[in-house]
């Protein structure tokens, strides 16, 4: 299954391209183009539960609102491509 990442960056957190950044170093997600910011792939409920933990604590720590949106399977979202908007160079 696919879940989207939205996050909301306030002016007390950290800029975009340094969540960016840490997210992809530490959680290995990498941002998208279009309606969500990331999307991730799972396929167990350990496997969610994991991720989310550490997406969690990384959001946290980075100063940064987030919501989680896991479509139900006939859902057209399911079909959107990954489209990475930031490169992965730092």
């Amino acid at each position: 299954m696919r879940t989207f990442v939205d996050i909301l960056f306030t002016s007390t957190g950290k800029s975009p391209a340094d969540v960016a950044r840490y997210i992809k170093k530490k959680v290995g997600f990498t941002f998208i183009r279009g309606k969500h910011d990331i999307v991730f792939e799972w396929q167990s409920d350990e496997e969610f539960l994991l991720k989310v933990e550490i997406l969690h604590s990384t959001m946290k720590e980075l100063g940064v609102i987030y919501k989680l949106y896991t479509p139900v399977s006939d859902d057209d979202e399911l079909k959107i491509p990954k489209v990475i908007w930031y490169p992965d160079n730092p």
